[in-house]
């Protein structure tokens, strides 16, 4: 990744190297303009872009969009949540949810649901639009179940899987 210095607007070094990280953001973004990316780098290259605009965490947290999954504990009742949207399927799950000898259990599983691409706002309407843009219609699918709610298994909890993102960075 871009690194600390142009991820972190306050870093006095960014000034310092403002051309430097002007002249790689720009290298970034033609290099994500470039056609037939892998999912897996075109996430990589927005990651880059994001952290030398200064964009904040989801630099860092849209690699979850490459391991198809998030982690972090439900508000409401504290169970560590998995959300899944790949090749496991699309759900949130208490615990971890890989199939093992003994098969999945799926009556742990809770209903992960993805935001309608036209009402996002914000950063994830810039992601999703940056993936369409670039035709990369995977990532396009995942960042709306990384924008979507989830439903926590244990407690029935809907929570906002972007939001929950977003606080276990703070």
């Amino acid at each position: 990744m871009a690194g600390v210095i142009a991820d972190d607007m306050d870093d006095p070094r960014r000034e310092r190297y403002a051309r430097e990280i002007d002249e790689l953001l720009g290298t970034a973004r033609a290099l994500l303009a470039e056609p037939d990316q892998t999912a897996p780098l075109f996430v990589n290259l927005l990651q880059s872009v994001l952290s030398f605009e200064g964009a904040g965490i989801w630099s860092e947290a849209l690699a979850g969009v490459n391991s198809e999954e998030y982690e972090f504990e439900c508000p409401e009742c504290e169970e560590s949540l998995y959300i899944a949207f790949g090749g496991y399927g699309t759900f949130v799950s208490v615990g971890d949810y890989v199939p093992g000898a003994s098969g999945e259990d799926t009556a742990s599983r809770g209903e992960l649901t993805p935001a309608v691409p036209e009402r996002l706002s914000g950063i994830g309407a810039r992601l999703h639009g940056e993936a369409v843009a670039h035709g990369q219609a995977e990532v396009a699918r995942a960042l709306t179940y990384v924008f979507g709610e989830a439903r926590c298994p244990s407690c029935d909890t809907v929570l906002s899987v972007s939001q929950e993102v977003e606080n276990q960075w703070f």
